[in-house]
């Protein structure tokens, strides 16, 4: 009576951990919503990354400077993270920023002083506003828990990256 019970017990385990992996095989076949999220925002925490370096250099705004580097930091963590679940799904995400925010980096290095800090300021209000939408999207309609996971942690900060821009562009305003 024993050794069939412990035989039971042992196959109802072993079918546990089949279950299990059938969980962790769903990650390796991501919807379209989820492989998109993860391009959209790799390039926006790119973007985030480049334009936050040469606010953080050029900036004539000591809060634009700051700004800047806030977001070279908290994007590169976000950026970071991405990376390493997506090569988890043999995903390689892009290395640069989208060819719209290598063109807008380029304009506003070529601005000085007041100048400048709008136009980057105006800019980061804008891309938030999107990478909100991107994030609560994932967060809502992502079908991978795990990046649904990691929408749901960094939305918050895309929300406050949002109010410490506009707070910033109204006092230049």
């Amino acid at each position: 009576m024993k050794k069939s019970f412990i035989g039971k017990l042992c196959v109802l385990v072993l079918v546990f951990f089949a279950a299990c992996d059938k969980d962790d095989d769903k990650d390796n076949n991501l919807s379209k919503i989820d492989r998109n999220f993860i391009t959209q925002a790799s390039y926006a925490n790119n973007a985030e990354i480049a334009a936050g370096a040469v606010a953080a250099a050029k900036g004539s705004d000591s809060a634009v400077r700051s700004y800047g580097a806030h977001m070279v930091t908290e994007h590169t963590t976000a950026q970071d993270e991405l990376r390493n679940l997506a090569s988890k799904w043999g995903i390689e995400t892009p290395l640069t920023p989208d060819s719209m925010h290598i063109a807008l980096v380029q304009r506003i290095s070529t601005l000085q002083g007041l100048a400048f800090d709008t136009a980057y300021m105006k800019s980061q209000v804008m891309d938030h506003i999107v990478a909100i939408e991107l994030f609560q999207q994932e967060a809502t309609n992502g079908e991978n828990r795990k990046l649904r996971a990691y929408a749901n942690k960094y939305l918050p900060h895309v929300r406050m990256h949002k109010v410490r821009a506009d707070s910033i562009l109204a006092r230049l305003q």
